[in-house]
């Protein structure tokens, strides 16, 4: 059984995390608030149900449980009883838009959309406003034939020096405090 095809306009319809796209239908899920619905085989769906949710347990006792493991129970639920068991489940809804809705929802963000390098997208650009001006990326020329890092900043030329740290030991003013010669 195909969820996509069958559910998909009413219901959510995920994948499975084992799968890479809608291609199988036999990884197609049905997340709901009590656990999910998949396709366990041509004539059975797999029904988990969390073990906090006793109303849906009661509901699903006429049929057999698959697996009964300490978090969820899965049952086997014929197809054809699915429908009527669905809204005790509670699948999470998908968003219905109406038509009018829709040309609305086109019409509000249509400033805000991407324009695609072929031309499609927004028609209508964002007006730029002062306080964006500045923050778009300007053009960059050519990058400078060396580069280097000054406390974690991007310079040009070489690196300035650092302080030796180690090296060979010169009279410092501590030691000329003390009276010791180098």
């Amino acid at each position: 059984m195909n969820l996509h095809a069958t559910y998909g306009k009413q219901y959510r319809v995920a994948l499975d995390p084992a799968a890479d796209s809608f291609a199988d239908p036999a990884l197609h899920v049905i997340p709901t608030r009590t656990g999910e619905v998949y396709p366990h085989s041509a004539t059975h769906a797999g029904v988990e149900v969390g073990r906090r949710f006793r109303s849906v347990h009661a509901r699903l006792a006429a049929y057999p449980v698959h697996v009964r493991a300490d978090e969820l129970t899965t049952y086997l639920v014929p197809w054809s009883d699915l429908p009527a068991l669905l809204p005790v489940l509670r699948p999470y809804k998908r968003r219905q838009v109406s038509e009018e809705q829709r040309q609305s929802l086109i019409q509000r963000t249509a400033a805000h959309r991407f324009t695609k390098p072929d031309g499609r997208g927004a028609a209508n650009p964002a007006p730029e406003s002062p306080a964006t001006a500045s923050l778009d990326p300007q053009p960059v020329g050519e990058l400078p034939a060396v580069l280097g890092l000054d406390n974690g900043h991007l310079v040009q030329g070489p690196p300035a020096p650092s302080p030796s740290r180690g090296g060979p030991r010169s009279r410092s003013a501590s030691s000329a405090a003390c009276g010791e010669e180098a």
